[in-house]
């Protein structure tokens, strides 16, 4: 799934774009702190969903 122009420009989209990296950025700067290998994973794949969610405005590329 990919946002269209419209919903990447969209007030709400801001809003939750906002969110999500200032949540990256919490889970980043736990990453920095000392966690057991598990809790570590638990970040990481935390991190990886925000990243996820963030690449919905990304556009993609046409394939003729």
């Amino acid at each position: 799934m990919v946002l269209t122009q419209s919903e990447r420009h969209s007030s709400t989209w801001m809003k939750i774009k906002v969110h999500l990296e200032e949540r990256l950025s919490a889970q980043r700067l736990r990453l920095e702190g000392t966690l057991d290998l598990d809790e570590t994973n638990r970040v990481r794949g935390r991190i990886a969903e925000l990243k996820t969610c963030l690449k919905l405005e990304d556009d993609v590329p046409t394939v003729a």
